[in-house]
């Protein structure tokens, strides 16, 4: 058998019909897929990068405040005393990455708040780092206002760390009394 080369025969067209009907789609098809695949699967592998990156981002920005992040504890008065009226009496407490402290007085839950002082929070005669000491004449306010006898709270905060900032109370309420009268 001799092949003819311009004659075109049943054969001929069912072989084009397979290769331009079914094969040549189906292929065309097939890699079609896996491009949009190799595409997604991109973007995918982008976004999921992107989200690590974010995450480590936001950790050591976690870290960062966790460094600098200020605290504040009242050392005294914080227990149940008793302290006269017009005498001094030396508030303390202990600080770490502050400068600035707010001292305030109350009577517990609900009262009124008075202001003492707005002090630096490292400030004291031995100059420790982290002890901060305020000599205050007991019953006086900043406004000149002078608290009568009974119960009150030392109420501390760090003033130059905001929003981050710190704060503290007197663990028990303290007695202020007048004393001369004895």
């Amino acid at each position: 058998m001799q092949i003819q080369w311009n004659v075109v025969t049943w054969y001929s067209k069912l072989l084009a019909i397979v290769l331009f009907i079914i094969i040549l789609p189906t292929l065309t098809f097939y890699f079609g897929m896996r491009y949009e695949d190799m595409i997604v699967t991109k973007k995918l592998l982008e976004e999921k990068t992107k989200l690590q990156e974010e995450k480590i981002k936001n950790i050591e920005t976690q870290r960062m405040i966790d460094a600098n992040a200020s605290s504040i504890n009242v050392v005294s008065p914080n227990t149940n005393v008793s302290l006269c009226a017009g005498e001094n009496y030396t508030i303390k407490w202990n600080s770490k990455n502050a400068s600035s402290v707010l001292i305030r007085i109350g009577s517990g839950a609900g009262s009124t708040i008075y202001q003492i002082a707005d002090y630096p929070a490292t400030l004291n005669e031995s100059n420790t780092p982290g002890l901060g000491e305020y000599v205050w004449k007991v019953g006086e306010t900043k406004g000149g206002y002078r608290l009568s006898s009974g119960y009150y709270k030392i109420y501390l905060s760090v003033t130059d760390k905001l929003p981050w900032a710190a704060s503290d109370e007197s663990d028990q309420l303290f007695n202020i009394q007048d004393c001369k009268g004895q």
